[in-house]
């Protein structure tokens, strides 16, 4: 297929499905996603809210007596100077058969068209093209899924066990509207962002209730240039299992905050289409 180098730029949205789609990639012959699956270089340099993650990521580095988490050092190295970002990629790029590399880090929804454009124009640079990914999900199941996964973490001892004060459906309650979430659950705003930089066939936007199915991984293929590999459709990649339901009042309640989001979208792609598959867009008719 193409022999174009590309680098693929994933800017979320979180729990949408970007971590199935890396696996999915990092076993393609013709890809090597590097290290690991986020970067989190954009988001430390670009998001205020964010900023704090480099400055963990070094101080765990400089902590003799604690093993630092693989690719730590890259990161480091990454956010301090762009082009060992580029050059990083640029040489998974230089290796025989290798058409595909990228960065998909959730966060990266919240990068303004800045930084988006830095990234594409120091690649070109060095004879590479960008293109972008944006997968998602309809807002208050991506929150509710994020919220099952804080929990579960509290649970493992990895997060605040404050998440576990309350019932799912009171954190739910607490946070939907909190600075965290709308920055993630907005997508109008990543969209936008992404038209100041990309042309449309610079940019492939797909949504978590259709991305398992042949036709939208063979989409992804097709966009990338590479060749369609049947995916492993019943793997399961950081999952969060749902154990109850939610109140119809609260998700009715989510999806009014988050009305502009819902039209936005559906102007864009479809109001049927979205009503097929968005039970919050359908709340709000």
């Amino acid at each position: 297929m193409s022999g174009s180098k590309t680098f693929l730029l994933g800017v979320g949205a979180q729990k949408c499905g970007t971590s199935w789609l890396h696996d999915y990639l990092g076993g393609h012959p013709s890809c090597d996603m590097g290290i690991v699956k986020e970067y989190h270089v954009l988001d430390a340099l670009y998001v205020p809210h964010c900023a704090d993650f480099l400055t963990r990521v070094v101080k765990r580095l400089g902590q003799p007596d604690r093993k630092p988490n693989i690719g730590d050092q890259e990161r480091v190295d990454f956010c301090r100077d762009l082009n060992s970002y580029y050059d990083y990629f640029g040489g998974l790029l230089a290796q025989d058969g290798i058409t595909v590399t990228g960065d998909l880090t959730p966060s990266y929804s919240m990068v303004p068209a800045a930084g988006m454009a830095r990234i594409k124009a120091g690649l070109a640079e060095r004879g590479v093209q960008t293109r972008v990914l944006f997968l998602m999900r309809d807002p208050f199941e991506r929150i509710w899924s994020q919220v099952r996964m804080a929990r579960r973490e509290a649970r493992n001892g990895r997060a605040r066990q404050s998440m576990l004060q309350r019932t799912e459906a009171g954190q739910i309650a607490k946070s939907y509207d909190s600075l965290h979430n709308e920055a993630r659950t907005k997508y109008d705003r990543t969209l936008r962002a992404m038209d100041q930089v990309f042309d449309r066939s610079e940019m492939l936007v797909g949504f978590y209730e259709e991305m398992f199915r042949p036709e939208f991984v063979r989409s992804v293929t097709d966009f990338l240039g590479i060749d369609y590999v049947t995916p492993d459709f019943g793997k399961q990649v950081n999952p969060s299992a749902k154990t109850d339901d939610l109140p119809q009042d609260l998700k009715a309640t989510i999806a009014a905050h988050y009305a502009g989001t819902y039209n936005f979208v559906a102007d864009r792609f479809g109001a049927d289409r979205l009503a097929g598959i968005w039970e919050g867009y359908r709340l709000l008719s």
